[in-house]
């Protein structure tokens, strides 16, 4: 998510083609990444027209294109930044805390919510997967 009011800038992933609107596109662009604001519209939409929703299934992807670093690391992806992946998660969570506090949020990974693109993290096999597991479940299930 980018915020539409200050910067359209490096919101449209790589290789997708479209290039950054001037003025920005304020409630999103074919093939980019939405910004805050309409993201910001739609749960509150949905909070809306639906009050009652006491379980919520997030299927993944939470995280844009070309955050999560290769695996294994490679030049291709130089945008890649794991406290960026971290703070988007947190972002979409508040969301979810925001517009839906009383009800129980069940996610699940994507291949774009991990430390490196396409790997689950492994606990018993990486440093950082303890701290990303731990990271999700604070913002997901403490906040």
């Amino acid at each position: 998510m980018y915020d539409s009011q200050n910067s359209n800038d490096a919101f449209c992933w790589p290789g997708s083609g479209s290039v950054a609107l001037d003025p920005p596109a304020y409630f999103g662009q074919f093939f980019c990444d939405p910004p805050t604001e309409l993201v910001d519209i739609m749960f509150s939409k949905i909070a809306h027209d639906h009050p009652d929703l006491d379980v919520i299934f997030v299927p993944g992807d939470l995280v844009a294109h070309a955050i999560a670093l290769e695996y294994p690391p490679t030049p291709s992806y130089p945008t890649a930044n794991y406290q960026e992946l971290l703070d988007i998660t947190a972002q979409v969570a508040e969301f979810f805390s925001k517009y839906f506090p009383n009800a129980l949020i069940l996610t699940t990974q994507g291949n774009n919510d991990t430390k490196y693109h396409y790997q689950p993290a492994a606990p018993e096999s990486e440093t950082w997967a303890t701290p990303m597991y731990s990271e999700m479940f604070t913002e997901f299930f403490t906040n």
